[in-house]
């Protein structure tokens, strides 16, 4: 090939990206994030909050009383026989109930503190 050739490829390749249209993008069908966001409300509703909070609050119980139960058949299993296969599998049973339990009540006390209102302190503000 000869280098004559060459520029003239590439200038057809930058003539031809120019000429695209800002429809034909690909990404022409997304709004910009501005636009999505003032779409978006980002209020919930109180009635929505409360029952998110109750949901959650009745999931939790379940989970606790999920974690009482399978803790139970864990030391009963373990009076038994601690070095059982049984006895194994009721503990992995066991911290997965714990797990579970105390990632809800770490997730409601995550979502309670989210929703509750702002407190403001007086001692935060100093006279001048």
């Amino acid at each position: 090939m000869s280098n004559s050739q060459e520029p003239t490829s590439t200038q057809a390749i930058a003539n031809n990206s120019e000429h695209i249209a800002a429809s034909e993008s690909p990404l022409s069908q997304y709004q910009p994030m501005e636009d999505v966001a003032s779409d978006v409300s980002m209020n919930i509703s109180p009635g929505i909050d409360e029952d998110l909070k109750e949901t959650a609050k009745a999931n939790l119980v379940n989970l606790k009383n999920k974690y009482s139960i399978v803790y139970g058949h864990y030391l009963a299993y373990q009076k038994v026989n601690s070095d059982s296969e049984n006895t194994r599998n009721a503990f992995a049973v066991y911290k997965d109930a714990e797990k579970q339990y105390l990632d809800a009540k770490d997730a409601l006390a995550i979502f309670t503190s989210i929703h509750e209102p702002i407190k403001m302190h007086g001692s935060l503000f100093f006279k001048h």
